[in-house]
């Protein structure tokens, strides 16, 4: 991929715009251990009132699930540069985090990969169909997807299995799945893509990204949840290679 650190750039500087202060983690920090330790810290310390952003762009995949909750049998997952190791951040891990957050906190999600739809949260319903057109700009469009080898599918399974995981590092109990649905999210999230669908980058970022940060940036500070997500799906066009 080529758009992944231009596209922490050009949220940071859109969030900066807004008021944030933004910390990034890019290239050889953007390890397993580092983002999933600074997300904790970023929601963790989180009060009532405080507004906290997290946002992702790279590579995802679907691994095998390992606790029985996902009626497709597939986790989703972020690819952290040190991946290869089997230390691939699923959506378990995100949940576990993002379940910290102090109630009246505001966490809002940015993730910009393919398979993204149920990154933070199990959506219950089956998955939609995935789109039929080509990327913008499909000449030079990339996926933002790795396919798991059974190489790192074991070297996941070894991972797990050495409890080098961030429930076990945030001390958290694993959570059953009946309280995985909308109900119990403590976040929102905005995805580049649904669940069974790849997400693209082209021209050196990725589309979601090139979509949807001017939608910040033409805010008047009235902006809604549901319009910035009406506005997104609709600057993709009406025959869109992803749904965000």
């Amino acid at each position: 991929l080529g758009g992944c650190v231009n596209d922490a750039r050009t949220w940071a500087a859109a969030l900066q715009r807004r008021g944030f202060v933004v910390d990034t983690l890019t290239d050889a920090a953007a390890t397993y251990r580092g983002i999933t330790s600074a997300l904790a810290r970023l929601v963790s310390g989180a009060r009532a009132g405080d507004v906290v952003v997290f946002q992702y762009s790279g590579h995802g995949t679907q691994l095998p699930d390992r606790d029985g909750d996902e009626t497709d049998h597939k986790d989703e997952a972020l690819c952290p540069v040190d991946f290869d190791g089997g230390a691939f951040i699923v959506d378990d891990d995100m949940r576990a985090i993002l379940g910290r957050a102090a109630a009246g906190a505001n966490v809002t999600c940015f993730i910009d990969c393919c398979h993204s739809g149920t990154i933070t949260r199990l959506l219950v319903g089956a998955p939609a169909s995935p789109g039929s057109a080509r990327a913008d700009g499909a000449d030079d469009a990339r996926p933002r997807y790795i396919v798991a080898t059974p190489e790192m599918i074991e070297a996941h399974r070894r991972f797990r299995e050495r409890g080098d995981t961030a429930a076990r590092a945030l001390g958290a109990a694993p959570r059953a799945a009946a309280d995985r649905g909308l109900e119990a999210m403590r976040e929102v999230s905005f995805a580049a893509c649904r669940a069974n669908e790849v997400a693209y980058e082209h021209a050196g970022q990725g589309d979601f990204t090139r979509h949807a940060t001017p939608l910040l940036d033409a805010a008047d500070g009235t902006l809604t949840h549901d319009a910035f997500e009406k506005r997104v799906i609709r600057a993709f066009g009406a025959r869109p290679a992803q749904h965000p």
